[in-house]
Parts: structure tokens; C-alpha cells; sequence
């Protein structure tokens, strides 16, 4: 389960008129297939997202992509439906970690120390980025971009897009 707070936007809603056929069974088949298709190796889970607290949480029904091969150092991204009557309200979020993107901003920080004149922060931070690799960042980019285009390709067809 995924707690809600956890979420980043990275499209807020998509509005979806005449949407019988949208719901996650289909969208997870029209994904899948979008993805093979645009040769993008993307796995897909069922899951949930947690509202609220403790006493009275509310429980939406998601799917999860992410990369086969990095399914713990790559972003996730989830899509849940809201269906209300003939409307449904698509929302595209993304959540976890980015082992390159956190030791890029340890990069970041040791030369904003060093320029501070705090070498032993610098050094630390320096220490914490070891193993950042641009070609492995460039391939990570590349990949969200290609997942967003399989994401896009499928909404398009059926919803517009109402807030970023």
C-alpha cells in the first residue's frame, strides 16, 4: 500500500467523457500492449493508495509501473481512476527513489560547501555521491520519458488534460 503523501503530481487529473470502457483491468492491458509496442520494458502492479489517518482511511485502487530491471533505484509511477457516473478522472502520479538523482543533489551540495568554505561538509557530501554516473542519469531520464510517452499515448486517445 501506498500512502497518498508519498505521491509526487505529475499530471494532476485527466478528464475522461464516455468512459465506460476506462477502468484498470483495460487500462492495465491497453498500457501493457502500448508499452510492447514502443518496445518500453515496464512492469505492472496492482495497488493501492492509502488516504487519511489511521481511524478512517480511504483506500483508491492504483496501477504501479516501473522498470524491470531498477525496481527499487527508478521512480514509480501510478495512475488511479476516479469514476464518477460517465466521468472518470485520471490521475498520474510518481513516487520512491532515484539512487543517481539523490547522488546527483549529494553533488550538488559538496560544491555549494566548498563554496561555503566548509570542506569537511564538502568531503562528506562528496563521499555520498561516489558511483553518480551521468550515462546511467541520461539512461534513467530517457526512460521516464519513454514511460510518459507510453502513459500519454494511451490517455490521449480518450481523456484531455485539464491541469499539469
Amino acid at each position: 500500500m501506498i500512502k497518498s503523501s508519498a505521491l509526487k503530481k505529475v499530471r494532476l487529473y485527466t478528464f475522461c467523457k464516455d468512459s465506460t470502457d476506462i477502468n484498470q483491468q483495460s487500462l492495465h492491458a491497453t498500457l501493457e500492449r502500448k508499452a510492447l509496442e514502443n518496445q518500453v520494458p515496464v512492469v505492472i502492479d496492482n495497488e493501492q493508495i492509502k488516504f487519511g489517518g489511521a481511524i478512517s482511511p480511504n483506500v483508491v485502487d492504483c496501477l504501479v509501473l516501473y522498470h524491470p530491471e531498477h525496481p527499487k533505484d527508478f521512480f514509480r509511477h501510478v495512475i488511479s481512476l476516479n469514476q464518477q457516473e460517465d466521468e472518470v478522472h485520471v490521475s498520474v502520479n510518481y513516487y520512491g527513489r532515484s539512487k543517481q538523482t539523490g547522488k546527483d543533489a549529494w553533488v550538488e551540495e559538496a560544491k555549494g560547501s566548498l563554496r561555503k568554505g566548509d570542506t569537511g561538509k564538502a568531503l562528506l557530501k562528496g563521499i555520498m555521491a561516489l558511483g553518480k554516473s551521468n550515462n546511467k542519469m541520461q539512461n534513467e531520464y530517457d526512460y521516464y520519458y519513454d514511460i510518459r510517452e507510453v502513459i500519454n499515448g494511451v490517455l490521449t486517445d480518450k481523456c484531455w488534460e485539464v491541469s499539469i
